[in-house]
């Protein structure tokens, strides 16, 4: 399943490129704007804009943590979740709609801001637990105030120019998935190492 999803995500990720790559070159009077918004930026955002997706945000988180019991039963595992009278499958289908929707709604007004999805639900993870009523909340509150540091890291570092939020969010959040990756793999091979 785990690969599927992977497969399916690849090739719609491609799709999409194509998709963008073809508007770039039909509009190419409007080919900066396509770029930023491929790199992801603030630049230019109103407070009506914001009014929407701060909306959206609350009825998400809202609606996300009214399923934060079965987000913590389904981390033991879909037969453990049957057991435990949660319907995986369903439930699954549900948080992955309105994730999406959470998603394509944040990425409709700032175009694409990667590793964000990565980094604060491990840091917040760590500090409060991997309970989600908790961690959903804060994942948000932390994801936030990193987006407003990313900004004002874009806007000042090379002033008056200003860079992508995604550019600057891709060089901190990269090393940190690489780190968190080989850390993971070193701790499993240390394990099989005492267990030998």
């Amino acid at each position: 399943a785990t690969n599927t999803i992977i497969l399916v995500g690849m090739v719609f990720s491609l799709f999409v490129s194509a998709i963008l790559t073809l508007l770039n070159a039909l509009n190419r009077e409007y080919m900066q704007q396509l770029l930023l918004w491929q790199m992801g930026s603030f630049a230019g955002r109103t407070f009506p804009q914001v009014a929407v997706l701060a909306g959206a945000l609350v009825l998400g988180l809202v609606f996300l943590v009214r399923y934060s019991r079965e987000m913590d039963i389904l981390t033991f595992g879909d037969d453990a979740s049957r057991a435990l009278g949660v319907e995986s499958g369903r439930v699954k289908l549900v948080l992955l709609v309105a994730v999406s929707l959470l998603t394509g709604t944040a990425v409709c007004f700032t175009g694409t801001i990667g590793f964000v999805d990565l980094i604060s639900p491990h840091l917040v993870r760590k500090l409060f637990g991997p309970g989600h009523r908790v961690l959903l909340p804060a994942s948000a509150l932390f994801g936030g105030a990193f987006m407003v540091l990313a900004d004002v890291v874009s806007r000042t570092l090379i002033a008056p120019l200003e860079l992508p939020v995604g550019a600057v969010t891709a060089l901190i959040g990269a090393p940190f998935f690489a780190w968190i990756y080989f850390s993971r793999a070193s701790r499993k091979r240390a394990a099989r190492g005492k267990g030998v």
